[in-house]
Parts: structure tokens; C-alpha cells; sequence
């Protein structure tokens, strides 16, 4: 019983962690956006992205957003 609620504490330890996480590259993601040149409609857009969807739209934002900001 003891290592079954040591399991969860670590398990609840990695899930504040992994969100922690999370939200340091959202708010990366979203100062880099409010930073570019970029028409503020695409700025808009992809911050909601980014927030609304959280890790899924981080991982939108690099595969796709990024490289549209780098190169325009």
C-alpha cells in the first residue's frame, strides 16, 4: 500500500512538472509572437493557437508557425 501511494505522488510530481513545463514555452511562444513583424491577425491567430490548445499547440506553433515567422 505504501508504494502504491508513492507511485502516485511521483506520478503527480511528473504531471507538475511536465505542465510547469508546459507553460514556460507557452508564455516563450507567446512573447516571441507579440515580438514579431508579422500582421497582427497571424500574431492574434496564433497565440490563441497556443493557449487554447496548449502542448498541441506548441507543437503546431514549431512545425508550422515558427518557420512562417522566421522566414516572413
Amino acid at each position: 500500500m505504501i508504494a502504491l501511494g508513492l507511485f502516485f505522488m511521483v506520478f503527480i510530481g511528473f504531471i507538475i512538472l511536465f505542465s510547469l513545463t508546459v507553460l514556460v514555452f507557452m508564455i516563450l511562444a507567446v512573447v516571441e509572437l507579440a515580438k514579431c513583424k508579422n500582421d497582427s491577425d497571424y500574431k492574434l491567430l496564433w497565440i490563441l493557437i497556443v493557449i487554447l490548445l496548449g502542448f498541441i499547440g506548441l507543437i503546431i506553433y514549431a512545425i508550422v508557425g515558427r518557420p512562417q515567422l522566421i522566414k516572413g
